[in-house]
């Protein structure tokens, strides 16, 4: 008898350790909300919460950057800020990889000066106000095929006239300073730009 009720008391523990959280950020779909409505993009995780914009009924390719501890409310972002909507009209889509195993949406950028940074096919993409250019990939780290950069973090080497250039992607949030928007990931690079990634 004692054994049963030992058995029962820690049984609801043990089905939460099975149910493994999703890694974020990851984007997502609109599901189940009807072609004459939209999902409400509110300030809290509550239906009383003021609503501060809306999402379209077939919207796909929105990036929910964490939930809600009850993990029925999801964070996204709409028109340059952070807002929640209810996850239960969301959907996980299939990540879409780049062949070094990066999410292939994955951009970063920054402000002061405005800079912006893409892994590309050829190495990496580099925005400044002084135009854009390819560089060549010198290196790489961790090997992404075998992880994923939202639990490790990235490290991306490049070449710049003959001199290397690290940028370093690391999960965690961060906030956009030209908007109230926030990111899963940092990045900062040894030329001393700091920034927020996203996977949109």
């Amino acid at each position: 008898m004692y054994r049963l009720i030992v058995a029962l008391l820690f049984a609801p523990f043990i089905a939460q350790a099975d149910d493994v959280p999703p890694l974020l950020p990851a984007l997502y779909q609109v599901v189940d909300v009807t072609t004459d409505d939209v999902l409400n993009v509110r300030t809290r995780p509550d239906v009383a919460a003021e609503v501060i914009g809306s999402i379209p009924n077939s919207t796909s390719d929105i990036e929910v950057i964490d939930f809600s501890f009850k993990g029925d409310w999801a964070m996204v972002n709409v028109d340059g800020q952070t807002g929640w909507v209810s996850g239960r009209f969301l959907e996980r889509m299939q990540d879409v990889l780049d062949p070094a195993g990066l999410p292939a949406s994955l951009q970063c950028f920054g402000a002061e000066p405005f800079w912006s940074l893409r892994r590309t096919e050829n190495g990496v993409t580099v925005s400044t106000p002084q135009g854009k250019a390819t560089h060549a990939l010198d290196g790489e780290s961790p090997n992404t095929n075998n992880v994923d950069i939202r639990e490790t973090g990235a490290r991306l080497v490049w070449l710049r006239a003959q001199n290397k250039v690290s940028s370093n992607i690391v999960p965690g949030r961060c906030h956009d300073s030209m908007s109230d928007a926030t990111y899963g990931f940092h990045c900062f690079d040894s030329d001393g730009n700091t920034g927020c990634c996203s996977l949109q």
